[in-house]
């Protein structure tokens, strides 16, 4: 029954979608957008770990993380069912089923229960020959049973360019003894350096409105477009599954200008802000497009150089020669004011773009929310955000539940750690968050 509910539904919003895309209430959204204020803090868990030999380890993972409502059936009834499949190191990606512990608020690594091994680690990308990277972001979508992730690197050759670029989006089962992994895809004839980072199952009031897509997929980091660069897919529709290579078709979500167009660059952007993570949240009425990473909120201060304020001129060409270019690391981009941060969106906006009546880059964000004072790392001045440490920040939604799921990488030694935080129809932790240890293992 509830199936054919949904699916009417869909048919319902689909027929509406060209007259319904500026309407909150249409999109289901009669409840507002989310706030900042609707966000709380409910503690954090540890990752079991058993190593293994070809780096199996959660050591120097990134952190992708992808909700499952039906895993750990017979798990504990603490109000966190479910679990997660984790990515683990970058040299392998192997990826590995999780339970769901209940968190604990603390910035005491030895008081944080530890979520146990469902499935062993294993390597979903093993049968795929054209790939080239690791698993950078994942989330599962229900109507296909399926985890879709998003694979590539931080620099190539072909870097905006297409061409001789390996592509950079898949999909696995849940059942990870016979993963069926399908991939790797292209959107269109973009370049995945610049569509295929942060992923995200776009939820069903949304989907209709984009023509049945319910995958979104972005990336930002310099050269390409700058900006929280968004795009809709619907991979299943292009094959039984697609062959590997294939071009899938894509609607743009927002696309803002590129290195040499600032004046096409959403507001307060800086070149040293590393996205990572994407969420489309809805609970109780409420809507928001949230994407996560280390944000600068200092970004006229950002800069391309060395440690502590000291550009390349002053270091190079023998930056070890010179006393503070080489503290925190070599040269790149850095934030002035680096925060632990997520940009929310209007959904609306992004369905407008779709449908051709708001400019792609035009959509700007409608609200930060730092979640630096209940992270354990330290996010410093000048900052180099190009860097492998980095990549964290990266995010899972418990849609049923409200309940938002946020890695945080190079925590537990180089191993992350999850955060969790409930988001709506509850009481706001007012607790002042102890002083942030740096852990970081450099």
């Amino acid at each position: 029954m509830k199936i054919i509910f949904r699916a009417a539904l869909l048919i319902f919003l689909t027929a509406l979608a060209p007259f319904a895309y500026d309407s909150h209430v249409a999109l289901g959204q009669s409840g507002g957008l989310l706030q900042p204020s609707d966000f709380s803090y409910v503690g954090a868990f540890r990752l079991e770990e058993n190593w293994g030999d070809n780096y199996r380890t959660w050591e120097y993972s990134n952190g992708p993380i992808a909700y499952y409502p039906s895993g750990d059936p017979s798990g504990s009834n603490d109000g966190y069912p479910g679990s997660l499949y984790v990515a683990g190191h970058v040299y392998r990606s192997w990826v590995a089923e999780m339970s769901i512990p209940t968190p604990v608020n603390s910035k005491n690594l030895s008081s944080l229960n530890t979520a146990r091994m469902l499935q062993p680690m294993t390597d979903v990308t093993a049968t795929i020959s054209n790939k080239n990277g690791f698993i950078l972001g994942m989330t599962y979508v229900p109507s296909q049973d399926r985890i879709f992730f998003t694979h590539g690197q931080d620099y190539n050759a072909s870097n905006c360019d297409q061409a001789g670029a390996p592509p950079g989006l898949g999909s696995f089962k849940p059942t990870l003894s016979a993963p069926q992994t399908q991939g790797l895809w292209f959107l269109g004839t973009m370049a995945p350096y610049m569509s295929l980072r942060y992923i995200a199952e776009i939820p069903a009031l949304f989907a209709a409105q984009l023509g049945g897509r319910e995958l979104s997929t972005g990336r930002h980091r310099g050269w390409c477009p700058e900006g929280t660069n968004f795009y809709a897919s619907a991979p299943w529709t292009a094959g039984a599954p697609p062959a590997p290579n294939t071009q899938l078709p894509f609607a743009t979500l927002m696309q803002f200008g590129d290195f040499s167009t600032p004046a096409k660059w959403s507001k307060e952007h800086s070149p040293a802000n590393a996205y990572q993570g994407a969420a489309w949240l809805t609970i109780g009425g409420k809507t928001a497009v949230a994407i996560s990473g280390i944000i600068d909120y200092d970004p006229a201060r950002g800069y391309y150089g060395y440690s502590n304020w000291m550009s390349a001129s002053q270091c190079d060409p023998d930056p070890s020669s010179v006393p503070g270019c080489l503290d925190t690391g070599g040269r790149g981009w850095r934030a002035a004011d680096p925060h632990a941060a997520m940009l929310l969106y209007d959904p609306a906006d992004l369905v407008a773009v779709a449908n051709g009546t708001k400019d792609a880059a035009s959509v700007q964000w409608y609200a930060k929310f730092d979640m630096t004072p209940r992270m354990l790392r330290t996010y410093y001045p000048t900052e180099l955000t190009t860097s492998a440490d980095a990549e964290d920040i990266l995010m899972t939604f418990d849609r049923t539940r409200g309940i938002l799921y946020v890695s945080e990488s190079f925590v537990d030694g180089a191993k992350p750690i999850i955060h969790v935080f409930k988001v709506g129809s509850s009481t706001p932790d007012t607790t002042a968050p102890a002083a942030p240890k740096n852990l970081r293992t450099r």
